[in-house]
């Protein structure tokens, strides 16, 4: 099922908390998402307000992929990753598809 709405989907949000870094699991899923999907990608890494993991921040970095870090407890560049998901897709708002991530970030706010 989830393969099938990552089709579907007209942006990715790959949630990273980069305070613990990531294993190789997460690597070996964020390689596969970007050999297919790469265009549609957006990477947020949540806990800017902590201590970070450099050598995670380092190879997402090197990825080459769209990326913002955020504070949502402090809600740091929340602003800031609302304008890049309504301008990656700002036709959607008016063609009826439905921005279920920007919801989901308006209730948190």
């Amino acid at each position: 099922r989830t393969r099938t709405q990552i089709e579907l989907a007209d942006l990715i949000l790959l949630l990273v908390d980069q305070s613990i870094g990531m294993n190789e699991e997460d690597r070996l899923i964020i390689e596969s998402m970007r050999q297919k999907h790469s265009d549609k990608i957006l990477i947020v890494m949540n806990k800017k307000d902590k201590k970070s993991n450099r050598e995670s921040i380092t190879y997402i970095k090197n990825l080459n992929l769209p990326c913002i870090e955020i504070s949502a407890k402090k809600e740091q560049n929340i602003n800031v990753l609302k304008t890049k998901i309504i301008s990656k897709h700002s036709h959607d708002l008016f063609t009826g598809h439905s921005l279920v991530g920007l919801s989901i970030i308006e209730e948190a706010n």
